[in-house]
C-alpha cells in the first residue's frame, strides 16, 4: 500500500511541476487588459499600464502568473502530504 501511495506521490509531483512550468508561459497583452477595461468601466481607451517590448501588460502578466503558482503551490501540498502518508505506512 506504502508503494501505491508513494507513486500517487510521485505523480501528483510531477503534475505540480508541469503547473509551475505553465505558470512561467502564462501572459496577457495590453490588448486584452483594455479590452477588459472597456467592459468593465465603458470607457474608451484603457487603464495606465506597463507594456513590455511583446506587447505584454507586465503587472496584469506578473498577477496571473501569481495565481498559476498559487495552483501549483496547492498541488504540491497535496503531492507533500501523499508523500508524508506513504513514509508513515509500514
Amino acid at each position: 500500500m506504502g508503494v501505491a501511495v508513494n507513486w500517487m506521490a510521485v505523480a501528483v509531483q510531477f503534475a505540480a511541476a508541469i503547473v509551475w512550468i505553465a505558470s512561467t508561459r502564462v501572459s496577457v497583452s495590453a490588448k486584452q487588459v483594455e479590452a477588459s477595461y472597456r467592459r468593465e468601466t465603458g470607457r474608451s481607451g484603457g487603464p495606465a499600464m506597463t507594456v513590455d517590448g511583446k506587447g505584454r501588460e507586465v503587472n496584469a502578466t506578473a498577477a496571473r502568473q501569481s495565481l498559476w503558482s498559487g495552483y501549483a503551490a496547492l498541488v504540491t501540498a497535496a503531492g507533500v502530504a501523499l508523500q508524508a502518508l506513504a513514509n508513515a505506512l509500514p
